[in-house]
């Protein structure tokens, strides 16, 4: 397993020489390029806690001591960037924090930051999912008092509860909600917050399952068509 904090030659890869050398060059011109930027008052706030990441040192040893089982043949062709997007002053940098941060605390593999970072973009899905988590908890479900505010008020696409049901329900348009034969609480099982938009493939070749699911996931009338296809009994979901 590759020590981020230690001597990055060490690695019997050629690459390792270049990355040395291109997070050197991007410490330099980090601090060369933004000594004279005035930062607004959010990003100030950000960068003054004690967890901040400010160059390339900080990233490597907040990777290390978050993803200590990280495969370093893995991660290579992803470090540089990676550490380049930890250390600027933007969403981004937070946002990928925030997942990584999400990755280790729940134990889960690191497979899905690969996928992320494959992929050249967050998921803004995900992030929102992080934020719910982070402000209302794991258990977070939108609540409306009936159809007609969840008409008004609710995303197409968007699961919730409302107080003259047990069952969850969802948006498909803006004049329809259908009732799913789950309850809210089984399908933050079935689909907890943030892992249900972490797709990452295995050892499977399976990934054409899984990009079709996703897409179809997207897709408010189809996302009820895979919904309603769990039934919930006393016995279990099937």
């Amino acid at each position: 397993m590759l020590n981020f904090g230690q001597n990055l030659s060490s690695v019997k890869n050629f690459h390792s020489i270049n990355l040395k050398n291109n997070l050197i060059n991007f410490n330099g011109n980090y601090k060369q390029e933004n000594g004279n930027k005035a930062a607004n008052e959010e990003q100030q706030n950000f960068y003054t806690k004690s967890d901040a990441i400010r160059f390339p040192k900080d990233a490597l040893e907040y990777l290390h001591k978050k993803l200590p089982q990280t495969d370093d043949e893995r991660m290579f062709p992803y470090l540089t960037n990676t550490v380049q997007m930890l250390c600027c002053e933007d969403e981004n940098a937070k946002n990928l924090k925030q997942i990584i941060d999400f990755i280790s605390e729940n134990g889960l593999s690191e497979n899905i930051l690969y996928s992320i970072l494959t992929n050249g973009g967050i998921n803004s899905k995900l992030t929102d999912d992080l934020n719910k988590i982070k402000m209302c908890g794991k258990d977070f479900i939108p609540e409306f008092k009936n159809d007609d505010e969840a008409l008004e008020f609710a995303k197409k696409g968007e699961v919730f509860k409302t107080k003259d049901s047990d069952f969850a329900k969802i948006k498909t348009d803006e004049v329809t909600i259908k009732e799913l034969k789950i309850s809210p609480k089984t399908y933050l099982k079935l689909f907890p917050l943030a892992q249900r938009y972490m797709i990452t493939q295995g050892f499977s070749g399976d990934c054409f399952l899984l990009s079709s699911l996703n897409a179809i996931f997207k897709h408010p009338k189809a996302k009820h068509n895979i919904l309603s296809a769990f039934v919930e009994s006393k016995d279990g979901v099937c």
